[in-house]
């Protein structure tokens, strides 16, 4: 019978050190770094299309997107995370002065992969709703067009709306997110 052996837990800055030097991402989970896989063909063309959107609707409008480079921390001690995309209205508010971990995004979106889509709907999602500025979570499916947006209610209370189709769309932040255009070059 073989041992079972500890993975060795990490503080914030010391993940930090490690992940700014890296050439492959990690995110950090109760200290835990783990590795993330690569994306599919259809994971990095839903995730252009949709910064693609983002990008030109947010223009003058006060909230900036950022594709899937932007860590974010749910709280000290937390879980710092690589969502697909991030939108972020108003003031940005950064872990430091590198301005690589934000701390309070306004909408996050995950293209669930196969091997992930179990973490992002439940684990990710919970850690996510500890981010007091998160007013929706977005989860696009690669394997059909369908969309599932959670958005908080002033009550605190998570709602669920779902699009799906191609002739449906989104609409959060004042985008109108097509599914058309989110799944462009997807299933053709």
């Amino acid at each position: 019978m073989s041992a079972l052996r500890e993975r060795r837990l990490f503080a914030a800055d010391e993940y930090l050190l490690i992940e700014r030097r890296a050439t492959a991402k990690s995110e950090l989970i109760d200290g835990q770094m783990w590795a993330m896989a690569g994306a599919s063909e259809h994971h990095m063309l839903i995730n252009r299309n949709l910064s693609t959107i983002a990008h030109i609707q947010l223009r003058g409008s006060g909230c900036l997107s950022f594709a899937n480079e932007m860590k974010v921390l749910t709280k000290p001690g937390g879980m710092f995370a690589y969502p697909d995309l991030v939108i972020v209205c108003g003031e940005r508010l950064y872990h430091d002065d590198r301005k690589d971990v934000l701390l309070n995004p306004t909408v996050l979106f995950e293209v669930l992969s196969p091997s992930t889509e179990s973490f992002d709907r439940h684990e990710k999602f919970l850690r996510y709703q500890e981010l007091d500025s998160l007013t929706d979570y977005v989860l696009v499916s690669q394997s059909e067009p369908h969309v599932e947006r959670f958005e908080r209610r002033p009550s605190g209370v998570w709602t669920r709306k779902d699009a799906g189709g191609l002739q449906a769309s989104l609409v959060l932040c004042n985008v109108t997110m097509d599914l058309v255009a989110i799944y462009e070059n997807v299933f053709s």
